[in-house]
């Protein structure tokens, strides 16, 4: 405060003082009256801002705090709710999977009760069924321990799940076709499938195997007799020695050669009494023995040596013989439509041929790999041995061939008993048959 001319004035704000009085608390100056008056507006303004923005944040943070708390207690519900339904789905699966696991041996035994003759010829696809779906069964078992142990997490639950449940889909399918009717893949799977042998002056021999495919009916305009003609294709290699052995009888022997000191070698002179001849050999189904011997067979087109470089593309090679019977089992072919649906990545497959016992044989397989690189065809799982080259390949859903046997893996010093066989599929040989394959050739193929 200050005095002047007798008056005391504040000195922030310059107001009068009354009486001269000066306020003092613990021994400082106080303010006057106005001054505290104006503080004291101040303060309660400011008081009200601050209760304001705390009341309002206080709000803020209740709503988000409450929308959290919902949030939380929806997906804990979700989960809940997601966690039940998976266990409901476990359980069902697994009671599904069993008691389908149990009927499968149930419905073969009836198949046998029915279908004796046909399920004996089938006994090499009835045993991998069994093995199928014991090892189904087996997984089932291993993965429940494993659940009840807690040692799997979620997504390897539902994983294992699926997987379970497409290894039996899978059997069941190939199982109803097995039901449906066995006699049906007798015939149009088993019996269409020969043997392709060789008949010189040394005795008959078994070179690989083939396929029935096409039935022509043939009528004499003058005698009124009917016969039919089929036709049937092998591997091009199957044969490929024959041809080169016609190709070498038709030129002179090699003259003897004279070494610089005067010694003489003379080639060696090629039989020419041999004499080949093709022999098919038809099973009718039967699974110990030929049914008939078909001569006076021949080649149609590829029927000479390929002498430039061929491929798996071109191993093929159509043969043609007439036969008073006209009741012959021949395959159906599948169209290029047909095997772009239902040939793929793990597509179930029956492939036959003339391998162990020297009768046709049933086996079960899948497509490895559809399209294999270098020229190299398409790719199976499947029984394969020497023998079974140029046996048709059918897929299980439509029992039509859709590829020919080529090649068995084989590594030196192994067995040729594999798991892995070699084909081209017969969409892509038709491509590369109708450009080589002289006119009135060119359409055999076609279904």
């Amino acid at each position: 405060m200050s005095k002047y001319r007798g008056i005391w004035f504040c000195d922030k704000c310059f107001a009068s003082i009354p009486n001269g009085e000066a306020y003092h608390e613990n021994g400082k100056k106080d303010k006057c009256s106005k001054c505290k008056k104006k503080w004291n507006f101040v303060r309660n303004i400011l008081a009200i801002v601050v209760f304001g923005l705390g009341l309002g944040g206080g709000i803020g943070t209740y709503e988000n705090l409450d929308r959290r708390v919902e949030d939380n207690t929806t997906a804990i519900v979700a989960t809940v709710d997601y966690v039940a339904g998976l266990e409901v789905r476990i359980e069902r699966t697994f009671y599904e999977i069993g008691t389908w696991g149990r009927s499968v041996e149930n419905r073969l035994e009836d198949m046998r009760a029915k279908y004796k003759k046909e399920t004996e010829i089938l006994q090499e696809t009835i045993s991998h069924l069994r093995k199928e779906t014991n090892e189904i069964l087996a997984a089932q078992k291993k993965l429940q321990k494993d659940l009840g142990n807690g040692k799997l997490a979620e997504e390897q639950v539902a994983l294992a799940i699926a997987m379970l449940t497409q290894r039996a889909r899978d059997t069941e399918e190939q199982l109803s076709v097995l039901l449906r009717n066995p006699k049906e893949l007798i015939e149009k799977v088993v019996k269409p499938t020969v043997g392709i042998a060789v008949r010189d002056r040394n005795g008959d021999r078994l070179r690989g195997s083939g396929v029935l495919f096409r039935k022509e009916k043939l009528v004499d305009k003058k005698t009124g007799l009917i016969r039919y003609r089929y036709y049937g294709f092998t591997a091009y290699h199957v044969w490929e020695s024959v041809f080169k052995y016609y190709e070498r009888i038709k030129k002179p022997d090699r003259d003897p050669i004279v070494l610089p000191d005067g010694r003489v070698i003379v080639p060696s002179k090629v039989d020419r009494t041999l004499n080949p001849e093709l022999l098919v050999y038809y099973y009718g189904g039967n699974s110990t023995r030929r049914t008939l011997l078909i001569t006076g067979g021949e080649f149609l087109y590829p029927n000479k040596p390929l002498h430039r470089s061929w491929k798996a593309i071109q191993d093929i090679t159509v043969f043609t013989f007439e036969s008073t019977r006209g009741d012959l089992a021949i395959a159906q072919l599948a169209s290029d439509a047909e095997i772009k649906d239902y040939v793929g990545y793990g597509s179930r497959i029956y492939t036959t041929g003339i391998a162990v016992g020297s009768a046709p044989s049933l086996y079960f397989g899948t497509v490895a790999s559809p399209k294999v690189t270098n020229d190299m065809g398409i790719y199976f799982n499947s029984f394969g041995y020497f023998g079974q080259s140029g046996g048709p390949v059918y897929d299980a859903k439509t029992l039509k061939v859709i590829s020919i046997n080529q090649r068995i893996l084989v590594h030196q010093g192994f067995s040729p008993l594999s798991n892995t066989l070699f084909g081209t599929l017969l969409s892509d040989i038709r491509r590369v048959w109708s450009l080589t394959a002289p006119r009135e050739h060119k359409k055999l193929l076609n279904p």
